[in-house]
């Protein structure tokens, strides 16, 4: 079962992200666990707001609005 990540873990997790995102983001929306080793956030940098996946192996990032 999902649950929510509390906000006084995002600066952590975006230092995790910004370690292998070159632009950096500076605000995490929001960030639950998906299941014991995945954790999904949503983020943002400047005016794109992006999804994250971050794993044991890999950190993936989506640009969810790529008109702006």
């Amino acid at each position: 079962m999902p649950a929510t990540i509390p906000p006084y873990k995002y600066p952590k997790l975006i230092n995790i992200i910004n370690g292998t995102y070159s632009d950096g983001i500076d605000e995490i929306v929001s960030a639950r666990t998906e299941d014991d080793q995945t954790i999904l956030c949503i983020c943002r940098d400047g005016r794109k707001q992006l999804a994250v996946k971050i794993t044991s192996d890999e950190i993936a990032i989506r640009l969810m609005n790529p008109e702006s």
